[in-house]
């Protein structure tokens, strides 16, 4: 099972764990301006992301295409139909097409990355980010 409603019913402190969804490789950083002293740096998934996208459910056209979206997270990461580095907030936003178009945050971190938020997106609106 996977997605909001089964979140809930998690007791957080208990056995608390990341999940691990991804690395950062050479090819990637090197591929969008990433500095290299975060090759190989792990992507991780904590149930702490459910307070983060909170505030963004509201904006998905249904729960379904939410909880696709929670549940298929890597292949977002792994996937992308867009991808930018954000330089001043040390962050990689990752464009996928899932139901509609979402954006997963990955916020770097001293020795690893997380997914800090994902949310909703207009395609013309990424369409744009491309062409800058």
């Amino acid at each position: 099972l996977c997605g909001f409603i089964f979140l809930i019913g998690i007791n957080m402190k208990k056995n608390y764990k990341n999940k691990e969804i991804g690395k950062l490789t050479k090819t990637f950083c090197l591929k969008y301006g990433i500095p290299k002293d975060y090759y190989e740096y792990k992507i991780m998934q904590s149930f702490g992301l459910i307070y983060h996208v909170q505030k963004h459910i509201e904006n998905f056209m249904n729960v379904e295409s939410f909880n696709y979206t929670l549940c298929n997270l890597k292949e977002a990461v792994d996937n992308p139909y867009y991808v930018i580095y954000d330089f001043e907030k040390n962050s990689i936003k990752y464009f996928k097409k899932f139901k509609e178009y979402v954006c997963v945050v990955v916020n770097i971190t001293n020795f690893e990355c997380h997914i800090s938020t994902f949310y909703p997106v207009n395609k013309y609106n990424i369409d744009k980010l491309k062409n800058k």
